[in-house]
């Protein structure tokens, strides 16, 4: 294994608490103390893996929209999933470009991008995967394995 990633429910509770995260994170590392910790910038789990001293990646969604302070918008809100694989593509460009999440308000909270989602349990995953791999390319920018 190179790397771990929270996913679903737990992911979103370790990104408000920092507790949640430290015993995942800990947890992990008691197994693999070379392991890199994926984790959502500017939250809980940001936090922790520094405190920690872990090796970590920051990961930006490239289908969900961000409030104001870099947490994922509520599902149940309007705009909160992206749907549309032609809207991906400059949306994260311009995000990686300034080093920042750029919240639904155009609001841009400077952080580390390390690695771009996108969820696999779309109808449309592979033609926005597509869409953001060519975007990204077509605009310059280099996608390599991270850590």
């Amino acid at each position: 294994m190179r790397h771990l990633k929270l996913h679903g429910a737990l992911s979103n509770m370790a990104a408000e608490d920092a507790e949640i995260a430290r015993a995942c994170f800990e947890a992990a590392l008691a197994v693999d103390p070379d392991l890199c910790l994926v984790v959502l910038p500017q939250t809980a789990m940001e936090q922790v893996a520094r405190e920690l001293r872990a090796d970590w990646a920051g990961e930006i969604f490239a289908d969900r929209a961000y409030a104001d302070d870099a947490s994922l918008l509520s599902r149940a809100e309007p705009g909160a999933v992206l749907h549309d694989p032609a809207d991906v593509g400059p949306r994260i460009a311009e995000m990686l470009r300034e080093g920042a999440i750029i919240a639904a308000s155009g609001k841009r909270v400077p952080c580390r991008i390390d690695t771009v989602c996108v969820h696999g349990d779309g109808r449309d995953a592979v033609a926005m995967a597509r869409s953001l791999r060519d975007h990204l390319r077509g605009a310059g920018l280099t996608i390599e394995a991270f850590g």
